[in-house]
């Protein structure tokens, strides 16, 4: 508990500073469901969407870490590779929590950008980083809907959706850069 107390302060920190810095943008997205209203998640759905979207999101990091060919993509990437696993860490309680099986749609969309290389890597990479954020966000999102104060992963959600819409940002920026 005293590491996921120190784990949430200093990324809070971080995080509130970094996005003071950034510009304004309309990034945040609201989980509704098809009759218009929004989504709620339980805690332990909360957890198994926040561990599986955030799996897709390393795995695909850790191959942008070996094959993107910008720096800003490939640091980009090492960084999310660092996030998503202090992020499982934090939800699992576990050091070194294994990777989950990707799904039939995450694994077809592993094989095409482990098929590409050099630009079409890097906007492939970060087309699907967006994609995945967005999903993150909405799932956070989600849970802060229905969520009471003594929810256990409230506090996750709460900085996991400001990093998140961090992300999106700086993934917008980046896909304007490699795209020109």
């Amino acid at each position: 508990m005293q590491r996921r107390n120190a784990l949430m302060t200093v990324s809070g920190i971080l995080a509130t500073s970094a996005f003071m810095a950034l510009p304004r943008r309309g990034v945040l997205a609201q989980s509704v469901a098809d009759s218009g209203t929004p989504m709620r998640l339980t805690a332990s759905g909360y957890r198994e969407q926040t561990l599986k979207s955030g799996n897709f999101s390393k795995q695909i990091s850790q191959l942008a870490v070996a094959n993107a060919t910008r720096p800003k993509v490939r640091q980009f990437a090492q960084f999310e590779v660092a996030e998503q696993t202090t992020v499982a860490q934090v939800l699992t309680g576990e050091a070194d929590p294994p990777p989950l099986a990707l799904d039939p749609h995450e694994a077809e969309l592993m094989g095409q950008l482990e098929a590409q290389s050099g630009k079409e890597f890097d906007g492939q990479f970060i087309h699907s980083q967006i994609i995945g954020h967005q999903q993150l966000l909405n799932i956070q999102q989600a849970f802060l809907n229905g969520a009471v104060s003594t929810e256990e992963y409230e506090p996750v959600a709460v900085m996991a959706r400001m990093v998140i819409q961090m992300h999106l940002t700086m993934l917008q920026d980046l896909q304007n850069e490699v795209a020109a």
